[in-house]
């Protein structure tokens, strides 16, 4: 069911996604920052992996506020984000880690609004910045406008955060899903896509709390992570001359070490 009942037959409807997989420290958080969103023509998704702690009595106590609930062993995150993928059928699509969260209840009305506008009538896709929790410590983190060059010489998924990426349906229909060929580092394969293939605006406007943790994929699986972005970069590397890419790069670090280092948001 939806989160809501519908009010406006003439806005989007929404889907969230969140793939979790023993996932019971955080991801109650992340259940609620989407339930109390005020926008009402949201679906609300849940794909576990067959936990064994607490994940489904967690989820088993919001059951009746989610589109659908899917707990089966899967091949991965990515495998899971596919599944739910096919689950929704909302105008505009995104997915929210376990361990994120929403930073307001109106980041969704906000993107609605933005992806309503007559200047994003041909955007695909819409992101936002974001907020990095550490410790007990929070860090804004702002970002600017992207494309696809700028991405792939960049070497990472940074310039375009995945928890903070909402996708038009007819951009995620085009591309497709994630790549099961990389366990680690699919999505940065999957923005690339995106960008390629449709209009990518930013929004500044801050979107999701990005909790960094020890148990969280970017920290256990960093090795195998950086050995899979060298190989998305060598699939697409002949797309951008060498000496472009290498030009880019220094302009895309530059600039969001100028945004969030010399001159950090407050």
């Amino acid at each position: 069911m939806r989160t809501q009942e519908m009010t406006d037959k003439t806005s989007p409807q929404v889907d969230i996604v969140t793939v979790v997989y023993n996932g019971e420290a955080f991801l109650e958080e992340t259940i609620q920052s989407v339930l109390a969103q005020d926008y009402p023509q949201l679906g609300y998704h849940i794909v576990d992996g067959g936990s064994t702690d607490g994940t489904m009595a967690i989820i088993d106590r919001y059951r009746e506020r989610l589109a659908s609930v899917v707990s089966e062993p899967d091949k991965g995150m990515y495998d899971a984000l596919n599944k739910g993928i096919t689950k929704t059928d909302g105008d505009i699509w995104m997915s929210l880690n376990a361990d994120d969260r929403l930073v307001s209840d109106d980041v969704v009305s906000t993107v609605v609004a933005f992806s309503k506008k007559p200047t994003a009538a041909k955007t695909g896709a819409f992101f936002g910045n974001i907020m990095k929790e550490k410790g007990g410590t929070t860090r804004r983190v702002r970002f600017g406008e992207v494309d696809f060059a700028t991405l792939l010489s960049s070497g990472h998924c940074t310039f375009m955060p995945q928890p903070a990426t909402f996708i038009r349906r007819s951009l995620l229909n085009e591309v497709g899903g994630f790549d099961l060929a990389y366990r680690y580092a699919s999505d940065y394969d999957f923005h690339l896509r995106l960008l390629r293939a449709g209009r990518v605006v930013h929004v500044d406007k801050y979107f999701t709390i990005f909790r960094q943790h020890d148990g969280a994929l970017t920290a256990t699986g960093a090795d195998k992570m950086n050995q899979e972005r060298l190989a998305i970069i060598e699939q697409y590397r002949t797309e951008v001359p060498a000496l472009s890419r290498l030009l880019l790069r220094y302009w895309g670090w530059g600039k969001y070490l100028l945004h969030n280092r010399v001159f950090p948001a407050r």
